[in-house]
């Protein structure tokens, strides 16, 4: 099933697309609900990005500031040991030897993308890169896409956003970007691939 006919650009998500950032989330929650219980609030960070927001409105910007470095010393450790999906980066070489431009959109920090592809060699394969602290807001919002999609200077039905959760979906649908879902996490949605090579095969390049 071919997405489009023609596009110009293919964005990706990072963690659980590209690659696996080994993140010890339970150690990281425990860690933000200590941070919370010192100023008696009550807290269990399973939505973590959410919860240090919602937390922040109550707590403040000082609060927040060090839940987010918190957070970023997790996915920085991570970062210098990513496990690559299968066939990442034979997919972006193909995709850019296609003439297409290459962005990843994450709701992880900029240090922790950038660290992670260089750690796996796939840098230079990547045009832009938009980071949590890129916009105001992060995925399920779509502005973190539409602002990739300014960078490079498509228009949304000329691109596409390849990951593999509900937010992916949800941002990818609101910014006008046909989605492709990597993996069993979202169910139902038409354009869904086992394998990141699968994308070459849905893409005209």
């Amino acid at each position: 099933m071919e997405v489009k006919d023609r596009v110009k650009a293919v964005l990706f998500d990072l963690d659980e697309t590209l690659l696996k950032l080994p993140v010890n989330y339970e150690e990281l929650r425990e860690k933000l609900r200590h941070c919370a219980s010192r100023l008696n609030l009550k807290f269990e960070f399973r939505r973590i990005l959410e919860d240090i927001d919602a937390a922040s409105r109550i707590a403040g910007d000082d609060f927040r500031r060090e839940c987010y470095e918190i957070v970023e010393s997790y996915e920085l450790e991570a970062a210098m040991k990513p496990i690559p999906e299968q066939d990442a980066a034979y997919v972006l070489e193909k995709l850019k030897e296609g003439g297409l431009r290459i962005g990843v959109v994450s709701r992880n920090s900029r240090r922790c993308i950038l660290a992670s592809l260089e750690k796996l060699g796939l840098t230079k394969h990547v045009d832009v890169i938009i980071g949590r602290e890129d916009t105001q807001r992060t995925k399920p919002n779509p502005e973190p896409i539409i602002y990739a999609l300014k960078l490079l200077g498509v228009e949304a039905d000329e691109a596409v956003y390849v990951g593999d959760h509900p937010y992916d979906l949800a941002a990818a649908s609101a910014a006008g970007v046909t989605f492709i879902a990597v993996g069993d996490k979202i169910r139902g949605y038409g354009s869904r691939v086992r394998s990141l090579r699968e994308i070459i095969s849905l893409i005209s390049i």
